[in-house]
């Protein structure tokens, strides 16, 4: 907190006061929190039923580094300057979404117009012959505006032909069709032959005229609003269906432009995947800056 001179907590908080003549409080808060001193605080955690407690008695006895303050001063402004990466990278990757932004001249079809869809299914549980398998089956949770190179789960072929799970081709979009949370509506690309399970909708391109990666970004594209279809259902019937998803319509421009709008879109998510590895680099580099902090075998 900026200032923090009005505040009031309770008595299951410790406040710590800086003696500024000999710690710089931003520098502190970086060694409070390093895995080093949380660990050694909770060999200290006096375990109760549901929560364990600390002695202020015992965090006084911890030791900690403190370097003079001009060091302090130049650990906080270098660590402060790689967050400063960090933040405005995490600010790209939250503020950008891919978009297939329509024309009034492109043509508008169903989904279910140059698409086949199809679900899953999910062998018995309760017969161990059905499960265990080596073939690959896909749940929702995997589907996460992705690609699903492999399965958490694997079925038997017997469980393949006594259940409504179908082998479905890599390349294929899937959609969940529903599931816990924001899970409902999200898209991903199949790079593996799997079956999957009812609550998936596999999505296979069947007209020519239609660019598999540009109809995944505008389904990618249709998530709130294929929410709030499902959603103005009401009552216990929340989630999407086959039926629901052949009705949805998109904008399909010619071929060549779709390919031109994904050409563009991927150029855009290795910039934003560039900036996933720049927030990995920079956290690491704050990592070795604490570390130094405590010396080499911290």
């Amino acid at each position: 907190m900026e200032n923090d001179s009005n505040v009031i907590h309770g008595i299951n908080l410790i406040r710590l006061i800086p003696d500024t003549t000999k710690i710089e409080p931003r520098f502190a808060i970086r060694v409070f929190k390093t895995e080093r001193f949380i660990n050694r605080v909770k060999s200290f955690a006096q375990k109760a039923v549901n929560q364990a407690s600390v002695k202020t008695s015992d965090l006084r006895g911890i030791e900690i580094p403190v370097p003079p303050l001009e060091v302090q001063h130049q650990i906080v402004a270098e660590i402060e300057g790689y967050q400063k990466v960090i933040d405005g990278a995490r600010q790209v990757l939250e503020g950008y979404k891919p978009r297939v932004v329509s024309s009034a001249t492109w043509r508008i079809a169903p989904v279910g117009e140059v698409t086949n869809i199809r679900s899953g299914g999910t062998p018995d549980r309760g017969n161990p012959d059905y499960w265990g398998g080596d073939i690959p089956w896909v749940k929702t949770g995997q589907i996460d505006f992705n690609h699903i190179q492999a399965a958490e789960e694997f079925i038997t072929q017997a469980g393949l032909e006594n259940s409504a799970a179908r082998m479905v081709s890599a390349g294929t979009i899937l959609m969940a069709m529903y599931g816990q949370g924001i899970t409902r509506g999200r898209v991903a690309i199949l790079d593996i032959d799997a079956t999957t399970n009812q609550a998936c909708a596999a999505i296979e391109v069947a007209s020519p005229d239609v660019d598999r990666d540009f109809l995944y970004w505008s389904l990618a594209g249709k998530y709130e609003e294929l929410r709030a279809i499902s959603e103005a259902r009401g009552g216990n019937q929340s989630n999407l269906n086959a039926q629901l998803i052949r009705d949805l319509k998109i904008s399909l421009p010619n071929l060549a432009t779709q390919r031109a709008i994904v050409a563009e879109i991927e150029a855009e998510q290795a910039l934003v995947n560039a900036n996933r590895e720049l927030i990995r680099r920079m956290e690491a580099k704050v990592k070795v800056a604490i570390d130094r902090v405590w010396g080499k075998e911290g």
